[in-house]
């Protein structure tokens, strides 16, 4: 990476993401998009997360890309790929166990006046003028700037229903609230979370996550079997993802136990604390390989059988859109979902079970026709109907009215 050296521009992208760009396992949405607004090119300047929870100071000492945070924000913005440029801020102090919501201000207010100016700083040589903030997920950085860059427009990206993860604070969720209102309008991923977001600003819009589908169609090519995959036996259901609470262990356990034939595979990290002790990860019939490297999991999922979306139904699922439907379509591979609402209208080629034992039958008629040409075509179809270049097109359309008439 190299030091960031460029002329004035308009349009340029600020993002603030509650992922960073470089996250060594988890590809996510907001990335693949501003990628492809920086390939077009929009100069996108990519904010990363800080360290900032708990956790991350308690895993400095073997996380490197933790540790890294503690000195990148340095660096100011640097160049990750034309027009491409990536900063982490200075770390700030852990919010989320503050019940008090005055000692919660003080300290946010700490927060944000700390962030902002490193931003500002890292900002000052790149000469950026009326911006897009884009903020994604992230209200307590996205409150620390909005109104503060002389931004042309103001996006709040929402990916996830934060009110459905259990360990967050009623402090960040009713920030959120007020992040979204005072947006100029919101993006988000599925019907559900845009019904929810109508709530607190009308100017919601609907742009459900895609795949990079010419990468995940590579599944479809003679690709030899990764060596950890081939010591699996077939048959292999795999889930590519984090295991963590939206996983429907409880059924996935039940089906490995009453099928110890069946061998169920799960390329991704292990959040921690859902390790420990659990009883499915140690079953004889399930491999957790770990994560792997996005440029593998073709190979991956062309040594699988069929693919899995395995979450539980609750407040959290209910809104979420997983970017590996399309990737898993686009390998022509059989897939097996929980009944997501967003997942409803692909029932012609995709597999819904509620329970257990529709997860057997289906998985029996997934078997047996695992090489049917119609069915492998039709799922690639629609796949690439699904690609993100599709998607940031959508965007586009969704910010000319506020940008002048420009496009980029």
């Amino acid at each position: 990476m190299k030091p960031l050296e460029t002329a004035e521009s308009s349009n340029d992208i600020i993002c603030i993401s509650i992922l960073d760009w470089n996250h060594p396992t988890l590809i996510h949405a907001v990335g693949q998009i501003m990628e492809r607004f920086a390939k077009q090119g929009q100069r996108v300047f990519f904010v990363n997360q800080p360290l900032r929870w708990l956790n991350d100071y308690k895993q400095i000492r073997k996380e490197s890309w933790l540790r890294r945070k503690l000195i990148d924000w340095r660096k100011g913005f640097v160049e990750v790929s034309p027009n491409f440029y990536s900063f982490t801020p200075p770390p700030i102090l852990p919010l989320n166990r503050i019940k008090s919501r005055r000692i919660y201000n003080i300290f946010l207010n700490l927060n944000s006046r700390l962030f902002r100016a490193s931003l500002k700083r890292a900002l000052k040589p790149c000469h950026v003028i009326d911006p897009i903030v884009w903020i994604s997920l992230d209200p307590e950085l996205g409150e620390a700037i909005l109104g503060k860059l002389e931004e042309r427009v103001s996006v709040y990206h929402c990916i996830d229903e934060l009110s459905g993860f259990t360990n967050l604070s009623k402090n960040l969720l009713d920030l959120e609230q007020e992040v979204v209102h005072r947006c100029n309008l919101v993006i988000a991923t599925s019907e559900r979370l845009s019904e929810n977001k109508k709530a607190f600003n009308p100017m919601v819009y609907t742009v459900t996550n895609a795949a990079d589908i010419e990468h995940f169609k590579k599944a479809l090519d003679p690709l030899p079997t990764p060596i950890d995959l081939a010591a699996v036996p077939h048959p292999r259901f795999g889930f590519i993802g984090q295991f963590e609470q939206r996983f429907d262990v409880e059924m996935l356990q039940a089906v490995a136990t009453a099928r110890p034939d069946w061998h169920f595979v799960l390329i991704g990290p292990v959040r921690e604390g859902y390790a420990e002790g659990n009883p499915f990860l140690q079953l004889p019939n399930v491999h957790s390989l770990g994560p792997r490297p996005h440029e593998q999991l073709p190979a991956y999922l062309r040594g699988l059988d069929v693919c899995l979306i395995p979450y539980k139904i609750d407040r959290l699922t209910m809104g979420i859109y997983p970017m590996k439907l399309h990737e898993y379509l686009a390998s022509g591979k059989p897939v097996l979902a929980s009944a997501l609402p967003s997942l409803s209208q692909f029932s012609s080629v995709i597999t819904i079970v509620n329970n257990a034992q529709e997860f057997l039958v289906a998985g029996e008629e997934a078997l047996r026709y695992l090489d049917d040409p119609i069915l492998i075509a039709d799922r690639v179809s629609v796949a690439e109907h699904n690609d993100w270049s599709q998607r940031l097109l959508e965007i586009k359309q969704i910010l000319l009215p506020y940008l002048g008439g420009r496009s980029g």
